[in-house]
């Protein structure tokens, strides 16, 4: 199976002089319908199979068992804590974007007839916020690749313009091209999973134009 969308971010993070720093695996991927009640995302147990985790920029994606961020365990711990989000429990965390509480995750409930499952970001840093940004994981990991380019064009120094354009309540608009997470926004299928009151809610119509 092909992962254009991570092999994107890979090359973009090369092409910055980000940190690339992948975990070699040996063509595991970990089994997750008796741990966590869903199986494994298609494109998580490709990905799985390949890299045991590892880092990419500020993404630090969880692997398989011997893994230092072990994806099992990591959504064990927060599912025992989550009292004001029982939704979590429905979600599969695979990734922390830098060293917060903020993660995406695929929402099984949320797949297609092909199996790929839909990407969440889940904020728990103060308020509890929670917002659809990618249609599958691979769109995610292309999503934030468009990003880091963004950040290039804007100021040159993708450190400092940072903080002029925060993923992903400022890419709205890349987040946009993602026809198929638009049809499923629409369709009202996250309604259960947003949190974050007016602030999600304004994302969501800069990201569907309002309707």
């Amino acid at each position: 199976m092909d992962l254009p969308g991570f092999d994107h971010l890979c090359a973009q993070c090369r092409r910055f002089g980000l940190t690339v720093d992948l975990i070699p695996q040996t063509g595991y991927a970990p089994a997750t319908e008796a741990t966590l009640g869903s199986t494994l995302d298609p494109y998580l147990k490709e990905l799985l199979s390949r890299w045991n985790g590892g880092r990419l920029w500020k993404l630090y994606l969880y692997g398989g068992d011997g893994s230092p961020n072990e994806l099992i365990g990591i959504n064990r711990d927060l599912r025992l804590v989550s009292d004001d989000l029982p939704e979590l429990a429905e979600l599969v965390l695979f990734g922390q974007i830098g060293n917060q509480a903020t993660h995406l995750a695929v929402v099984p409930s949320v797949a297609g007839a092909d199996g790929y499952q839909s990407v969440v970001l889940l904020d728990l840093n103060e308020e509890i916020v929670l917002v659809p940004v990618a249609s599958n994981v691979d769109r995610s990991f292309e999503l934030l690749g468009s990003y880091l380019d963004l950040l290039d064009l804007r100021t040159g120094n993708i450190q400092e313009g940072e903080m002029d354009l925060i993923f992903p309540w400022d890419v709205t608009d890349l987040i946009a091209r993602d026809k198929d997470l638009i049809e499923l926004i629409k369709q009202r299928a996250f309604d259960k999973y947003v949190r974050g009151g007016s602030d999600s809610n304004n994302f969501l119509n800069r990201i569907t134009g309002g309707h």
